[in-house]
């Protein structure tokens, strides 16, 4: 059974969204009138949420600061949380997947879209449960096979650095304020492979753990998100009228990754190279998701001929 904590100080809501999510079958959902009495809550272990769902605009501490408290208990740093809340501008909606959040809702909400969304958390919570019960050999003891370069993995604790899934939802969200004003971009390393082929998995993941730090530092001007997406690649979402040109990312990107006093996780000291896909925004008609766009990034990659590499912004 699914346990739901959800977080509104106007008790109005939170009986709504308990009738609503008990019709369609989440039985077990705690409603909380302000951030402290949640906290309380997760504190005294008298409610071990599966999902989390907050409010944004509350007093004394809104859903953005209580998302942020949240992610930092150590149980709860990957719980799915999704804000629920009228504030719609893109300032509020960066501030929260900034915070941590897995997913955004609007009010007034569609009880359908609302329990979608929530299906969709506590699917993945359900996948998060699976993962940690899988017994695996330590880490340092074992080569990364090629599956595992293939394979995405979630990095922790770096601001802006999100799940490829979470980033999907940004991207659904940030659509209906900036419209056409969004651009996604692949990043890749090229030498990653011969790394990921001779360190163990934890050196490798600590290595591209520490490339999403670099990459984030050259875009945090621009309010970018990116998401590891395998195979040394990243996808960046920002707003267009954020990102600088594309030579100035290549030289700053590789300035930061091959800085001479630089010594990765996995103790390398590689010259590094950067390859930087063309500018993609979502289509003007279809009704592209974020994992298409996503994908279409990094296609542009793949197809990319590397002596445009430094062409001036070019969205396609």
């Amino acid at each position: 059974m699914t346990v739901i904590l959800a977080v509104d100080d106007d008790p109005a809501i939170g009986h709504l969204l308990n009738e609503i999510l008990s019709a369609f079958g989440y039985k077990s959902t705690t409603v909380a009138n302000s951030a402290t009495e949640a906290l309380r809550l997760i504190a005294s272990g008298a409610v071990s949420p599966d999902v989390i769902l907050l409010d944004i605009q509350m007093p004394e501490m809104d859903g953005i600061e209580l998302c942020r408290r949240i992610r930092a208990i150590p149980k709860h740093s990957k719980t799915p949380i999704v804000m629920l809340t009228a504030m719609a501008e893109k300032s509020y909606v960066e501030d929260a997947f900034l915070a941590g959040a897995t997913d955004y809702v609007t009010k007034p909400f569609d009880p359908m879209a609302l329990v979608s969304r929530v299906r969709v958390a506590a699917m993945l919570a359900e996948e998060q449960k699976k993962a940690s019960q899988v017994a695996v050999s330590p880490s340092s003891a074992r080569t990364v096979e090629h599956a595992d370069f293939a394979h995405p993995f979630v990095i922790d604790e770096i601001p802006g650095v999100v799940a490829a899934n979470v980033l999907c939802n940004f991207i659904e969200q940030m659509r209906r304020i900036e419209r056409m004003g969004l651009v996604a971009f692949a990043i890749n390393v090229p030498q990653s492979a011969q790394i990921c082929a001779r360190v163990t998995r934890a050196q490798y993941e600590s290595f591209v753990t520490d490339l999403a730090a670099e990459i984030m530092e050259v875009l945090v001007s621009a309010r970018a998100f990116i998401a590891h997406m395998g195979r040394g690649t990243f996808v960046a979402v920002a707003p267009k009228s954020r990102v600088p040109d594309r030579g100035t990312i290549i030289d700053s990107l590789r300035a930061a990754i091959n800085d001479p006093d630089r010594v990765y996780s996995d103790g390398t000291r590689d010259v590094l190279d950067v390859e930087l896909g063309q500018f993609v925004s979502p289509a003007l008609i279809s009704r592209e998701s974020g994992a298409e766009l996503l994908e279409r990034a990094v296609a542009k990659l793949n197809r990319l001929d590397l002596a445009t590499n430094r062409s001036t912004l070019n969205v396609a």
